[in-house]
């Protein structure tokens, strides 16, 4: 039955606490409409929707200032709205805004995401006409609370709302829950009451103007509170979706029986009020309710939801039973079958940060935006992969990119490899078709697109040919590191294998032999660095193909007991890398200079996912000089790049945390911590930005932008690499981490291993599991020794070894090596005050203006200091000044009176055009006699830039007094023998628990 037709006293949802006593929820009391970015939402893995900040229903997010919509991202530029869809609910269409090759229009258009009616509508009306819904007049909401629980996902809407010109306060308490445990259930719950006896309409409403792209299909206003709707994605003719709400009421003991009757009894069809949408998919059903004050009425939403595509028979049926078994089912009962699915998940992995609750935040979002947007393999419903913005949002059309496989994939592959696996399901699926693709351009093998949904062909954003071809190696990769990772045999010969063995034949005949130099090339073709079109020899798909050919596809074969054919061999070793000898630099692509800029990592992507270096010299000058001329508009991702390599290749300093904060912090939406795909939100006045030619209107959330962080901590610290012969870590920690870091649940061949990274040594525990694994495990620690460590360890057994620490200088008189810095200046984003700190001349802080701006660094306790050097990167100031002080209460004293700012390196045209690894304007201050102090105030005043920046500081350098004291000597004999003892202790022994 729809309603309880007897009087009951229910006892009200628990609404949450704030942040600051759960670290599960993130909350906030601040009512902010028409905000995309501060927007929660839910999803399960099969179907999402984003949710406004009034709780329920559908919005258009407009422009407060034009009154124009706001736009979605590339190539849609359609309007920005709380968006919904299920898993692989893609249309076809002959055209789309933007296209990169608009002839391969002509071979069957577009396939992009398509909308499912909002499913969350459920407004209350006043007797004088007014209605909550979304839109609502802020000044009429007098307390509000938003909270989204990043551990079981439930969203909850506190308002108190005072309709305009009306005496009567309303108490609207909104729960809206995608079912973990039940994939075809959505659920709205509203608890409501107010201070006066009042008459009003509740209408439950499935909205239709949420089904973007989609045709109407057919809809019923059946009994028993009752209705359904159903729409087509655009030009599919063979997939509909079906959506079935259903009601139920319950009132508290103030209510009578025949309250409750009546009530039951006005149900009616809503179209034609002015708060239900014309849409032709639209359907509502509304009931008129006299609530008591002192009443509270709450009221449950029951909305079954799925497609022809997941459920082809009956599907009508079954999201009806989905709906009406739930509403037969108690909450209580609802609630706990959900959070219990998703305990398990979080019972079984998670990233615990103690001691910074913001990290702590990034983290465990991050993790469970995207895990909320995907589902394990053995759900069923798994295998459309993930698109940048999951299921709840249209941005990039929700088309599949390289975003899923290289961004996303790795440390959701480290964590949940039953989770990965439906990102290569999806590839695994379009295998056919991407034959079909090479073959339209005489390729052998298989042939991906740029872009894809629903087919997989070559399309106006899905380019095939003379694009970024990488996005094939990227695929393989992908799934040689899943069969690197699980040891599954019968999965690579099965699904593996062919996507390898495909993709390996294409570019065995793609690449062109140059008979001049004998080496194999790459002509006409994108790299990931999206300004780099139309290049010859890009660096990263040629390693790439190196890699494919060489070992990936080779190996695969080998432990399949296949033949390699003999030219992969041959074609990877004279594989032709663009290197700069002289300078020990990969470069990018034939023909780059040291002016050109890059949009996004790319040869920095060589070290880190590709596993290729000439050298450690070379592969340190790619991050540091690649990170260097990196444009700040670019996308989130990038940063995370450098911090996984700095964690491993800086031999000296801290700039992993740098990046690692630089890879989020600026990029974090508050206050559901979701990525943006910029740091900036909207494009200022008069500044064009060729990083997003058509404008900049960010894809949110930017799941990309989460899964590059992730991978900071589950490759970057713990410097974990797939490798089939063993688990293989590298743990480092940076100083500004001083309580650790604990990663728990990494996978590797049926093997479950917790790591707690700290200060001084790392524990590495492999859990006791049910799941049928190698006895003995074979543990291989890098621990920035040249020869690694092998170790066996059994289930239940734990080993302890030293953490990698770059930050413990061996040149001990650079006091200021990642010492705590503070700065009260604004500063650009990304752009910190402790870079200067790091030991990367690549990162810098630099202050929002040109005014007056200040640092101070602790060295940690006073000490006799003869010089300090300042390294002031690209953009040194006008004039700088130094004062010093030996307690934090006690005031500077002058150290260095002001100074104009003598350029050291001016620039050179000329010179500016190699491409190689710049030292900066360098200043030193050397004083004539020691001067004692623990904290360095640094003063800078104006800028050699001309966009209204700061000037950049990229290191600054605290030199002591090496002959002050006998005690000196003796302490740095003590240094040396530490160092010495440490370095043993790193070659030699690990403790067991």
């Amino acid at each position: 039955m729809a309603f309880r037709l007897v009087a009951v006293a229910t006892a009200l949802w628990g609404y949450g606490s704030s942040a600051s006593s759960d670290p599960w929820i993130l909350s906030t009391n601040q009512f902010i409409p028409n905000r995309y970015q501060s927007s929660p939402y839910v999803a399960n893995g099969y179907f999402g929707q984003r949710l406004p900040a009034e709780g329920i229903g559908y919005w258009v997010y407009q422009d407060n200032s034009t009154g124009d919509y706001q736009l979605n991202s590339w190539p849609l530029d359609q309007p920005r709205a709380t968006f919904g869809t299920i898993s692989g609910f893609w249309d076809v269409q002959q055209n789309i805004t933007h296209t990169i090759a608009p002839d391969n229009l002509k071979r069957g258009g577009e396939s992009v995401i398509s909308g499912i009616p909002d499913w969350t509508g459920l407004t209350v009306t006043t007797e004088s006409g007014q209605t909550f819904k979304p839109g609502i007049d802020p000044s009429t909401v007098q307390g509000f609370m938003q909270s989204f629980s990043i551990r079981n996902g439930i969203v909850q809407t506190n308002v108190t709302w005072n309709p305009l010109s009306d005496k009567t306060t309303y108490q609207l308490n909104y729960t809206v829950v995608a079912h973990r445990a039940r994939l075809n259930l959505g659920i709205v719950r509203l608890d409501l009451s107010a201070d006066q006896d009042v008459r009003l309409k509740i209408t439950d409403i499935l909205d239709g103007a949420g089904a973007v792209r989609a045709d109407f299909h057919d809809k019923s206003l059946e009994s028993d509170a009752t209705i359904w709707t159903s729409v087509k994605p655009s030009g599919i003719d063979y997939c509909t979706a079906y959506l079935v709400s259903t009601v139920k009421f319950e009132s508290t003991s103030n209510t009578s029986l025949d309250d409750l009757r009546q009530a039951f009894e006005t149900r009616k069809d809503g179209g034609g009020y002015p708060w239900v949408s014309t849409n032709s998919s639209t359907i509502s059903q509304v009931w008129d309710w006299r609530l008591k004050r002192g009443d509270t009425l709450t009221i449950y939403k029951f909305v079954g939801i799925g497609s022809t595509a997941a459920f082809p028979t009956n599907t009508l049926s079954i999201v009806k039973d989905a709906a009406i078994l739930a509403r037969s089912t108690s909450w209580d009962e609802l609630i706990t079958e959900h959070t219990e699915k998703w305990d398990a998940v979080w019972d079984d992995v998670d990233i615990v940060i103690p001691g910074d609750q913001d990290l702590q935040f990034r983290t465990r979002a991050s993790l469970f935006h995207i895990l909320t947007n995907l589902l394990p393999e053995d759900a069923g419903l798994a295998g459309n992969s993930i698109s940048v913005g999951g299921l709840s949002s249209d941005s990039y059309a929700g088309l599949i990119f390289w975003d899923a496989d290289t961004w996303i994939y790795p440390s959701i592959l480290s964590l949940y490899p039953q989770y990965a696996a439906s990102i290569n399901k999806y590839r695994g699926r379009l295998l056919n078709q991407a034959i079909e693709n090479a073959q339209y351009y005489n390729f052998s093998g298989a042939l991906y697109p740029w872009t894809s949904g629903r087919f997989g062909n070559c399309t106006g954003t899905g380019v095939c040919k003379g694009y970024q071809y990488h996005i094939n190696t990227d695929i393989a990769l992908a799934h040689w590191q899943y069969f690197q990772q699980t040891n599954d045999l019968g999965w690579l010969a099965k699904r593996g294998w062919p996507i390898i063995n495909k993709i390996a034949e294409m570019f065995a005949a793609y690449v062109v032999h140059n008979s001049s130099t004998g080496k194999y090339e790459t002509i006409k073709l994108g790299e990931p660095d999206e300004f780099a079109y139309n290049i010859n020899n890009g660096a990263y798909t040629n390693v790439g193909i190196k890699q494919l050919l060489g070992d990936w596809a080779p190996s695969a074969a080998n432990r399949l007991n296949l033949e390699v054919p003999k030219n992969w061999s041959y074609i990877s070793q004279n594989m032709y890398i663009p290197y700069n000898e002289m300078e020990k630099i990969i470069i990018e692509f034939d023909g780059m200079d040291g002016t050109w800029m890059t949009k996004q990592a790319s040869t920095g992507l060589i070290h880190y996912p590709l596993q290729f270096q000439f050298s450690d010299t070379q592969a340190r000058n790619d991050v540091a000089y690649y990170s260097s001329v990196n444009t700040a508009d670019g996308p989130a991702m990038t940063w995370s790049i450098y911090a996984i390599s700095e964690a491993q290749l800086q031999q000296k300093g801290c700039a992993a945390y740098t990046y690692l904060q630089r890879s989020s912090e600026s990029y974090i939406r508050q206050p559901f911590y979701q990525f943006s795909e910029t740091q900036l939100d909207t494009q200022p006045p008069g500044v064009d930005n060729p990083a997003f030619i058509f404008g900049l209107n960010p894809a949110f959330p930017f799941l990309t932008g989460a899964g590059g962080f992730l991978q900071v901590l589950t490759h970057g610290l713990t410097g974990m690499r797939p490798n089939i012969n063993s688990f293989y870590l590298d743990p480092m920690l940076p100083p500004q981490l001083p309580d650790g870091i604990q990663i728990k649940g990494m996978k590797w061949q049926n093997a479950t291993f917790d790591l707690a990274i700290e200060m001084h040594n790392t524990t590495i525990n492999r859990r006791q599991t049910s799941s049928v694994g190698k006895k003995h495990v074979i543990l291989e620690i890098l621990g920035g020794n040249p020869a690694i460590k092998e170790y066996r360890l059994s289930a239940g057994e734990s080993i302890v070894i030293p953490t990698r620490r770059p930050d413990i200088s061996h040149a001990q008189e650079d006091l200021a090596l990642c010492r705590p810095v503070g700065s009260d200046t604004e500063w650009v984003a990304g752009n910190y005050p402790y870079a200067i700190v790091d030991g990367s001349n690549s990162t810098v802080w630099q202050p929002a203006t040109p005014q007056k701006a200040s640092v101070v660094i602790d060295i940690g306790k006073p000490r006799k200091i003869s010089k300090v050097i300042l390294n002031w990167g690209a953009v040194p100031p006008s004039t700088f000044s130094l004062s010093g002080c030996d307690e934090a209460k006690s005031g500077f004293k002058e150290l260095f009176p002001t100074q104009k700012v003598e350029i050291s390196a001016p620039y050179d045209a000329q010179r500016a055009r190699i491409v190689r690894v710049r030292e900066g304007n360098m200043t030193a201050v050397e004083f004539e006699k020691s001067i004692q102090f623990r904290f360095l105030k640094l003063v800078i005043n104006g800028s050699c830039a001309s966009n209204g920046l700061g000037a950049t500081v990229a290191e600054v350098q605290i030199i002591e007094d090496r002959n002050s004291s006998y005690e000196k000597g003796l302490r740095n004999i003590v240094s040396l023998l530490v160092n010495s003892l440490w370095r043993s202790l790193l070659s030699t022994f690990s403790w067991p628990l």
